[in-house]
């Protein structure tokens, strides 16, 4: 219910964006059973990776970093060194799968000279109101942060849902009543760090612009740095599930 994935469907017509986040959760999920010892999260694993790579390559370049962060976060709190190694021949093999694609498109890249003519990120950043409360329009992004016509919010909802679990979060450590295990907090904390850390990484400041600017690969494959905003969407949705477990 994210105000993002109305964007996508009824403003941009993102189908294919709109298509590859089904496969986000279930990439998550294979990595956690791999972790845990279930076999089937390998091809469930090698089968989203591929549905992601089939789907929309940009949403899978911004996602198959999160999820290799993932992966090391399982590694380290879960110590299990024979998972990785399995999910690293999953994610591979779902690489492989998607072959007729992506070959083509590694060994013919030097023949498109797109992302060096275009640069679109330097004047599509947004401000920290537009992800609060922007209005809702049927219009275009224009440059700048004055005069865009489509919403940039992060969801009202979404919002409160996070803030009340914050306080419960603080709560629930102050008086020593936890329905999980640590990897409960653990989890939830990578969820909480992925998710500030997207919303971050879209705001208009001097210094983000410079992070853009500097870090390999960002600039020339991200276009439009709220599409950060796919990855709030599946981190509010992991609070809000970690929430109800709590309440």
């Amino acid at each position: 219910w994210a105000p993002y994935r109305f964007l996508n469907i009824y403003v941009r017509a993102a189908y294919a964006e709109n298509l590859a986040y089904i496969f986000i959760p279930l990439i998550f999920l294979a990595i956690d059973e791999i972790f845990r010892s279930r076999r089937w999260g390998f091809f469930l694993l090698a089968f989203s990776t591929a549905g992601m790579l089939l789907s929309h390559n940009l949403i899978a370049a911004i996602f198959l970093p999160l999820s290799l962060c993932w992966t090391f976060w399982q590694l380290i709190t879960r110590r299990n060194p024979s998972a990785f190694v399995v999910s690293t021949l999953a994610v591979i093999t779902g690489f492989l799968m998607s072959s007729f694609i992506y070959f083509p498109d590694l060994f013919e890249r030097q023949f498109v000279k797109f992302d060096t003519s275009i640069v679109y990120f330097r004047e599509h950043f947004v401000t920290v109101w537009q992800l609060l409360r922007s209005p809702w329009g049927y219009g275009f992004d224009f440059p700048g942060v004055v005069n865009d016509e489509m919403s940039f919010q992060l969801g009202l909802g979404q919002i409160l849902i996070t803030t009340s679990f914050i306080f419960l979060l603080i709560y629930k450590q102050i008086v020593g009543k936890w329905r999980k295990t640590k990897n409960f907090l653990f989890d939830t904390t990578f969820f909480v760090i992925t998710l500030f850390g997207s919303i971050v990484i879209m705001i208009e400041n001097p210094i983000i612009r410079q992070i853009w600017e500097n870090l390999p690969g960002l600039k020339t494959i991200v276009d439009f740095p709220w599409r950060f905003l796919g990855v709030t969407n599946f981190a509010f949705a992991f609070i809000a599930a970690a929430f109800l477990s709590q309440v």
